[in-house]
């Protein structure tokens, strides 16, 4: 295959950003549509570049990887705002941020100064549109159900009603659910990645549905769409 063949994609339904272990990307999704294209690395077969352009064409993203594959960002990660202007510079290292982690406000103006290292926040400083230094806040805060892992566990037990016939045939385990918190800390995009029971799976959607607003993810600061997975528990005393 040529290596410096360029391979076109149209991603209709917007990009997906994962959080985990070393890597400070959110868990998000960027509504706008976009396309890709990616750029395999002439010496590392494994290697690639991609760039992400909004539909206007104006460069969104540039993303460097020393195995594609894998996912294994090595390089830097640079986002743009749309109007050209920069809107993060992060440094990774075999797939863990490494380096620096720089954002900017619209204006041009730097947002946050952070360092890590081998994936560890060390140090910070956040600024405001005119420069002035702020009180430092999280690049990322995942959503929380309010009152925290504790008020949620509390709410589950008291609206969680066992299913009469799994209780009669001693099944225990959990069911468990991914959704997305919105911007707006609703729950929305309910899905099932574990199946316990069809009733008992039942039960748990009918109580993740009552579920209150939740306190919504941030992404530097803004409201991003996050997702969450929880796992339901049944246990007969």
């Amino acid at each position: 295959m040529n290596k410096n063949k360029l391979i076109l994609l149209f991603l209709c339904t917007g990009c997906l950003a994962v959080y985990g272990q070393g890597d400070i990307s959110a868990l998000i999704v960027d509504s706008l549509k976009t396309f890709t294209v990616v750029q395999e690395d002439s010496i590392n077969p494994k290697g690639a570049t991609k760039f992400t352009y909004f539909n206007s064409g104006q460069l969104k993203k540039e993303e460097h990887y020393s195995n594609d594959e894998e996912k294994i960002k090595d390089g830097k990660y640079i986002e743009w705002y749309e109007n050209g202007c920069i809107r993060s510079e992060i440094d990774y290292v075999a797939n863990k941020t490494h380096g620096q982690l720089l954002t900017y406000w619209k204006n041009g103006t730097l947002k946050r100064m952070d360092f890590y290292k081998e994936g560890k926040f060390i140090d910070g400083q956040c600024f405001n549109e005119q420069g002035d230094t702020i009180p430092y806040f999280k690049y990322i805060k995942l959503p929380q159900f309010p009152g925290g892992e504790k008020s949620m566990i509390k709410f589950l037990a008291d609206h969680i009603k066992y299913p009469q016939m799994p209780r009669k045939q001693g099944i225990e385990g959990q069911s468990v659910y991914k959704f997305a918190v919105s911007p707006e800390g609703k729950v929305v995009r309910i899905e099932l990645i574990k199946s316990l029971h069809p009733l008992m799976d039942k039960e748990a959607l009918r109580v993740i549905r009552l579920m209150p607003n939740w306190e919504p993810g941030l992404l530097d600061g803004e409201p991003v769409l996050t997702y969450y997975t929880l796992p339901v528990s049944f246990r007969l005393n």
